[in-house]
């Protein structure tokens, strides 16, 4: 074989060689593509379930936000409808008050005078008041000698825009037992017992 026909052997062998490397190079770096694709799909996959896992608990995050919102807004809303009931229940309880027929009004305010009396007291009354009057203050004048207990109450002649009730005044102490007083201390006591009936 001549010089040139061994050459061009060498050449194609060395051609083949190289093919035959490049194509294994080729396959390796389809093959090494193929895996960092396979891991990067893989990546990807696992950052989406995160991803929506995290959107899945920001969702649920957000509803149960909403929904404790939503009890909150509920509860506060119930309790301003239960304090408007209680509040209508004691403002009918006042009206009721005002509007006693004479006879059982005096008794109630002649049964506030004898309790909280100290002797010597003015009674102050409202400026409308008609049904307590000097001859009432001395009936509760009576029963406080017969129970030993000081007297001298008397009307005074100064009014108040109390409304109804009265208020005991001695100098400057004053005791009011003023419907509004008289029906805010009933409710401190008796609204934890309305509410319980009302609302179990």
């Amino acid at each position: 074989m001549d010089t040139v026909a061994q050459a061009e052997n060498v050449i194609e062998k060395i051609l083949q060689e190289a093919w035959a490397q490049a194509q294994k190079i080729k396959e390796q770096a389809y093959q090494r593509q193929a895996e960092q694709k396979a891991a990067l799909d893989q990546t990807l996959a696992q950052f989406e379930s995160q991803t929506q896992a995290l959107a899945a608990k920001a969702a649920q995050d957000q509803i149960d936000h909403m929904l404790a919102a939503a009890r909150m807004d509920l509860a506060k809303e119930l309790l301003a409808k239960k304090r408007m009931i209680l509040d209508e229940v004691f403002s009918q309880a006042a009206g009721l008050i005002k509007a006693m027929p004479a006879d059982k009004y005096r008794d109630l305010m002649a049964s506030l005078m004898i309790q909280f009396a100290s002797g010597g007291e003015e009674v102050v009354i409202d400026n409308q008041e008609t049904r307590i009057d000097q001859s009432l203050i001395d009936q509760v004048n009576q029963s406080l000698t017969a129970k030993g207990r000081p007297a001298g109450l008397r009307l005074a002649q100064q009014r108040m825009p109390i409304g109804a009730g009265l208020v005991l005044q001695k100098g400057k102490v004053r005791t009011n037992c003023s419907l509004d007083v008289i029906v805010a201390q009933a409710r401190l006591e008796l609204e934890p017992i309305l509410a319980a009936e009302l609302f179990a």
